[in-house]
């Protein structure tokens, strides 16, 4: 819920959706992205507070909540992912991806050095991340880079062609997370 700085869990039964909660503890400000890991932990990429919230399943803001990465590296993130080892991916405005133990600890950073405004990450099983975003910070200039596990660029430049302007990326379908 952008417009009221939340996280809000829905259930389904019986086909049916329905909202059951609204969380707002941890910092959470014009959230933008979620993702959830094995243990049920839900980070939450907060557009306007340049920061990653990290809620237990029940929605209690955890230790250290929000995360700024290393530095305040974390600027108007649009994309989140979790990996095998629920380190949580989170794109920066800055030109590349930061990575943040599930306790917010600073890992790193994932780019190419060509992709400068990532919007959009997945994450497959042997732990490449995909990034789609912009090359030069506007839109129809998009690209899609791969990087190893490791955060170096797996691929020699981005693929460029067809692009445009990326609205999301996802792995292939048998090796999603």
């Amino acid at each position: 819920n952008t417009a009221g700085n939340s996280a809000v869990k829905f259930t389904v039964t019986s086909g049916s959706v329905s909202a059951t909660n609204s969380f707002t503890a941890g910092g959470i400000t014009a959230p933008s992205a979620v993702a959830i890991d094995s243990t049920g932990h839900v980070f939450i990429a907060n557009f306007n507070g340049n920061s990653v919230t990290e809620l237990s399943s029940a929605g209690a803001a955890l230790n250290g909540s929000p995360f700024t990465g290393n530095s305040n590296n974390i600027q108007s993130p649009t994309g989140i992912a979790i990996d095998g080892t629920s380190n949580a991916i989170v794109t920066s405005g800055l030109g590349y991806a930061v990575k943040l133990s599930n306790s917010g600890v600073y890992g790193g950073t994932y780019t190419d050095n060509t992709l400068q405004g990532p919007i959009a990450i997945a994450i497959d099983t042997a732990s490449r991340t995909m990034l789609a975003g912009f090359t030069t910070g506007t839109s129809g200039s998009g690209a899609v880079s791969e990087c190893s596990s490791v955060g170096a660029a797996a691929l020699a430049s981005p693929v460029t062609t067809g692009v445009g302007t990326p609205g999301g990326a996802a792995p292939r379908p048998a090796e999603r997370r």
